[in-house]
């Protein structure tokens, strides 16, 4: 019943992709697809507001938001079957190239709904604040900002999170928790092949683009877990089908601007790093409308386009601004990630230094070699290669391609990515005119990357930050390919780019499908040790602690942890959500702890190595328990 109730939104999603393809047939399935993605997720977040507002994020709300578009989509489907036949979507007559290409798309997708299905969330971002928060939400029935020790919890854009929350309430547990993103990699697949298709690609182009994207390293470990980047992923590429089909076809109509400003609301409040992807697409946009309905169509526009933005974007910043006085989040959050300086040569260092992160390679001497060209370019910059100024990490090794889900590169998609600019141009040169709507747009992209790069400081983690840069890459990838005869050669690229794919397909570190060196493997180990693959010396000691918890009978338990630490654990094994324990931080002197319950009796404290040692009571509790760094302060047992 539970996962019925899980699958509420992707039923009516269903409904309303339907409905769009028979109301208007010539968007094209693909179309129809990434406009009912952007409505229904408009609709789940602003829906998500406003049951906040009445704290109303909570079973029956949540029933209740996804009830009425199914029963509205519905009986409009059965009035619309009465008149006329109903058209479905079909998957055309391929050919042997074309049929290799959708078996390894199909491998892709099933064996990361698999590791996306039996694995919990188990990221350390995760633990510590995506899904803390969406916890923290679900016991409040709201969105509102709440005391914490972790202020990520509270200033991160939340709409990824928004569909954690509902996939979270509606199968009361994270079962379903990393299917958004999974939902979100289908939704990327498509729309790098609609781009494709609008660039001109042919169909196997098309296929080609999909499996370039679904055979990305970054990707695949994103797509079964409950990190942010493939949702921003997503919203990015809805962007790039409407601008490009805005340069390729007028169709004069207003759907495109309201799509577009859903679509860009979204992305920026899923990420901030969406505004480097964002700004060369606007800048196309804003170009195709001025030539197209001069300066007042684009005011028009313009206005609609905020309006919808606004709309998404209101309550998260609304909320910011009162607690922290800005709409991203406290101004210490933005000085640890923007440059402190800021010239051309930063933004040479900051580009080759993130492009080294796909440079990685099973070779030593290839890795060396590159190691070796980025230190001898810094040192012509006369910039340190870990200068702090413009760096988060202290070293970055580059070494062979690393199976997890936090320093995981793209290197094969990199070299096609290098290697389509030359390809692309000399074809321009040449006077292939059907070369040059792809050529501007992979040239709009490469901006996008550049941009990024001088928006934030290099880390050695920023990789999962260019997930949306290679999904905008691909379909100039697939229109490239899509023309190489014969057509088996575009589809043995496919399998290999496949076959190099299979560690991140198998063993990811975190949520291994097949068993690994330790013994993890999402198929056979327990759902309450796969929490600590990342951590593996933690599982004892919270264990141990919740289980003194639980058999004290106590339901009002504070948390006294470390900013970082992993928070989330707690919550499943106190039985939650469907127990009856409340969580709630017990902190002072951080922007949040005006919000702080005072009424809030705790008859538990778990502390961790940010408490005192001397500490022998808090809260009136006396200590109980010190195990692997947790420490238990406990009512004595009757």
């Amino acid at each position: 019943m539970t996962v019925f109730l899980g699958g509420l939104p992707v039923i009516a999603f269903a409904l309303g992709v339907l409905l769009l393809g028979n109301a208007r047939p010539g968007w094209g399935w693909d179309r129809s697809f990434l406009r009912g993605t952007i409505f229904f997720a408009s609709y789940a977040v602003i829906g998500a507001e406003i049951l906040s507002l009445f704290h109303g994020l909570t079973l029956p709300g949540l029933v209740a938001l996804w009830l009425i578009p199914i029963l509205v989509l519905g009986s409009v489907l059965v009035r619309w079957r009465r008149k006329r036949p109903l058209r479905v979507p079909r998957i055309p007559a391929l050919t042997a190239p074309e049929g290799l290409m959708a078996i390894l798309l199909a491998v892709a997708l099933l064996a990361t709904a698999a590791v996306a299905s039996f694995s919990p969330p188990n990221t350390w971002d995760s633990l510590t604040y995506h899904m803390a928060r969406v916890a923290h939400w679900a016991q409040a029935g709201s969105l509102e900002h709440y005391a914490t020790g972790n202020e990520r919890q509270n200033l991160m854009p939340p709409v990824a999170e928004i569909g954690m929350l509902q996939a979270y309430v509606l199968a009361r547990g994270d079962q379903l928790v990393n299917f958004p993103q999974w939902l979100a990699m289908v939704g990327s697949l498509i729309g790098a092949a609609a781009v494709a298709r609008l660039l001109g690609s042919t169909r196997p182009g098309q296929l080609m683009a999909a499996v370039f994207v679904a055979t990305l390293p970054m990707g695949i470990a994103q797509a079964t877990s409950t990190m942010t980047d493939y949702v921003v992923t997503i919203w990015i590429l809805c962007v790039a089908v409407e601008a490009v089909s805005l340069v390729t076809q007028d169709s004069g109509d207003t759907p495109p601007i309201l799509t577009l400003g859903l679509a860009a609301g979204l992305a920026v409040a899923t990420k901030p790093t969406s505004f480097a992807f964002l700004a060369p697409l606007g800048l196309l946009v804003a170009i195709v409308l001025l030539r197209r309905r001069g300066v007042v169509g684009l005011l028009k526009a313009t206005v609609i386009a905020f309006a919808l933005f606004l709309a998404l974007n209101a309550g998260p910043m609304g909320r910011n601004i009162a607690t922290y006085g800005h709409p991203l989040g406290s101004s210490r959050n933005l000085e640890l990630h923007a440059n402190r300086i800021f010239d051309w040569k930063v933004v040479v260092s900051n580009v080759t230094r993130n492009a080294s992160l796909h440079a990685v390679s099973p070779w030593k001497s290839v890795n060396e070699f590159a190691f070796r060209g980025l230190v001898w370019i810094h040192l012509r910059l006369g910039l340190g290669l870990t200068d702090p100024r413009t760096t988060e990490s202290s070293n970055f090794p580059i070494g062979r391609p690393p199976v997890d889900e936090t320093r995981s590169g793209n290197p094969a998609q990199a070299v096609a990515a290098l290697a389509l600019v030359p390809l692309l141009g000399i074809a321009v040169l040449r006077g292939d005119r059907r070369a040059r709507l792809p050529f501007l747009y992979l040239i709009l992209v490469a901006v996008s990357f550049v941009i990024l790069s001088s928006m934030i400081r290099f880390t050695a983690f920023s990789s999962r930050y260019h997930m949306p840069f290679f999904a905008l890459v691909a379909p100039a990838f697939g229109f490239v390919t899509g023309r190489w005869r014969p057509a088996w050669i575009p589809a043995a690229l496919a399998l290999g780019l496949t076959l190099a794919a299979r560690p991140w397909l198998l063993g990811l570190y975190e949520r291994p499908l097949l068993e690994d060196p330790r013994g993890y493997s999402v198929l056979t180990s327990k759902r309450e040790s796969l929490y600590f693959t990342t951590g593996p010396g933690l599982e004892e000691g919270y264990k141990r602690v919740a289980e003194k918890i639980q058999n004290a009978s106590c339901s009002a338990v504070g948390i006294m942890l470390g900013g970082e630490a992993a928070e989330y654990p707690l919550w499943p094994l106190l039985g939650e959500p469907r127990g009856k324990t409340r969580l709630e931080w017990i902190v002072a002197g951080t922007p949040s702890a005006r919000y702080e319950n005072p009424n809030f009796e705790p008859c538990a404290v778990i502390c961790d190595a940010s408490c005192p040692s001397e500490w022998t009571e808090v809260r009136g509790l006396p200590w109980s328990l010190d195990i692997k760094g947790l420490r238990l302060y406990i009512s004595p047992e009757p």
